[in-house]
């Protein structure tokens, strides 16, 4: 048996889109709660259940099931951001509530307040697992008598039409079908092109920006005679849009392939873009690689992934690896529209370990010194009990945020600007005694508050700290 404290944190998504945040905020308020200093425990492990039903018992969920039934000594609790998360069902709640209490597994539901170890808060949430599972009954039956009446006759019903299609009446029919959108024939052309020779859709989405493609969505706002908005091209775009049975012309619910009474894919364009096993193919490379039973992970690696800034353009600053010819990695903070032709002239390049340097350092000397009431502890010694995707959901939840600057101001190779946002909600959170006047907290690092570009921070700066540190 494990030690008592250890904790399953589950997830759960009904309908996993490609770029969703969902399953990553539920993440982050999860990690936020165990991490809390009045919390006593620590995450043993993800169930990670996406595309999958409110409605379904978690007993039959393909990843928490497994932990419920076949790892059950590794944990000692499980916790959730909210009631649904764990089930819409009245019946599977009492069901899992009962499991808990056979079993002496502490159950948790942030956002009700609920805790099994506390037996007034069942009540409470059992009628919010009541009103979930009305919802989802409402929305089911209406769902199914929309999938009835298209099924009935093939029909695009409303919406904006996938990638490259538009949307046709059937002259003599009271339908509409999908076929290819003419005036973004050379766009798909392009896309289609590149799949073919196999190349990756990062660099796809390059070669697009690269010939100033317009997106979909740009492309959508020129049909409605408006001003295109300039969007970027991104892996994510067109990932969001490939890997979608629609891009085949596929009939789809709950993005699901639907099959006919003779199991084949129900068409729902006239001349799709690739056949169903073609795409299927398609799909099946362009599926993210994991390794069998793990559970993919969304939290960042580095401290600052999410809280860093690029200085010039605003954009945030994403975490890559590149390997040295004497075999060693490093690993760096780069702009996010840095591979994006004339969206940022920057194109800020910097050392993980030299940025986190400097945030440590600022840190440290900020609210590193102040103690933790009633505890005999400074912030930096309940700072160094955190681990990396502690800290980071730590700094986000609080709206923490570093811009950095190259060569903004002479002798200084980066500056950067540090806002701790809300100083007082994190001093509260961890029950830090906050020095009277410390309400806002902005930081300047080797530079000072008229060094920096008004376009790039506009709000007025409280300069506690100027020049060198």
């Amino acid at each position: 048996m494990t030690k008592r404290g250890c904790y399953l944190g589950v997830l759960r998504l009904s309908q996993n889109m490609v770029g969703s945040t969902s399953i990553q905020r539920q993440r982050e308020g999860i990690e936020s709660y165990i991490s809390a200093p009045h919390f006593s425990g620590r995450l043993v492990g993800w169930a990670e259940d996406t595309d999958v039903s409110g409605g379904l018992s978690p007993f039959k969920r393909p990843q928490l099931g497994k932990w419920l039934t076949q790892r059950v000594d590794e944990f000692d609790g499980i916790v959730a951001v909210s009631v649904d998360r764990l089930t819409r069902r009245v019946l599977h709640f009492s069901q899992l509530h009962d499991w808990g209490r056979e079993n002496g597994k502490r159950i948790i539901c942030i956002s009700e307040g609920y805790d099994s170890d506390n037996p007034r808060t069942k009540e409470r949430s059992q009628k919010v697992a009541a009103f979930a599972e009305t919802e989802l009954d409402v929305v089911t039956n209406r769902i199914k008598g929309g999938v009835q009446g298209r099924l009935a006759n093939r029909s695009w019903v409303s919406g904006t039409p996938p990638m490259g299609y538009a949307i046709k009446s059937v002259p003599g029919q009271n339908r509409k079908v999908l076929v290819r959108d003419p005036g973004y024939a050379p766009v798909m052309d392009r896309i289609l092109g590149g799949l073919a020779e196999g190349k990756t859709l990062n660099r796809i989405a390059l070669e697009l920006n690269e010939a100033q493609a317009l997106t979909w969505s740009d492309y959508r706002l020129t049909l409605r005679g408006a001003e295109p908005r300039g969007a970027y091209w991104q892996q994510t775009t067109l990932a969001n849009a490939v890997r979608r049975p629609t891009f085949a012309g596929i009939y789809t619910y709950q993005g699901e392939a639907v099959e006919g009474d003779d199991g084949s894919p129900i068409l729902i364009a006239e001349d799709p873009f690739m056949s169903f096993e073609d795409w299927s193919e398609l799909a099946l490379r362009l599926e993210p690689r994991k390794r069998e039973g793990e559970v993919q992970r969304r939290t960042p690696k580095h401290l600052l992934t999410g809280v860093s800034l690029c200085g010039c353009c605003g954009s945030s600053l994403g975490s890559t690896s590149v390997s040295r010819k004497n075999g060693r990695y490093h690993a760096y903070y780069r702009c996010s529209k840095r591979a994006k032709k004339g969206a940022c002239d920057a194109k800020m390049n910097m050392r993980v370990s030299a940025l986190e340097a400097i945030f440590d350092e600022v840190f440290d000397d900020a609210i590193g010194d102040l103690e933790v009431m009633g505890a005999g502890r400074k912030f930096r010694d309940v700072w160094a009990d955190k681990d990396v995707r502690s800290r980071n959901a730590f700094l986000r939840e609080h709206g923490v945020s570093i811009r950095v600057w190259q060569d903004l101001v002479p002798r200084a190779k980066y500056s950067a600007v540090i806002d701790f946002s809300d100083v007082v909600g994190m001093a509260k959170a961890v029950d830090l005694w906050r020095p009277d006047g410390m309400d806002q907290l902005v930081i300047h690092y080797r530079c000072r508050a008229e060094d920096v570009p008004r376009a790039a921070d506009s709000r007025p700066l409280l300069s506690i700290m100027d020049g060198q540190l």
